[in-house]
């Protein structure tokens, strides 16, 4: 399994949108296996 840190405000908003919509600390395990399922899972960077 891959796992990507995504720091590019552009990535970070489509992967959030990819995700629901939720925000990195609300990502649930629900969320992190859907990724798990399709063979990526997603770390979302902080926006600085």
């Amino acid at each position: 399994m891959e796992c990507y840190t995504v720091s590019d405000p552009e990535l970070v908003r489509a992967a959030r949108s990819l995700a629901g919509g939720t925000t990195p600390d609300e990502i649930d395990s629900g969320t992190r296996e859907r990724f798990a399922d399709s063979g990526l899972i997603v770390r979302l960077g902080s926006l600085e």
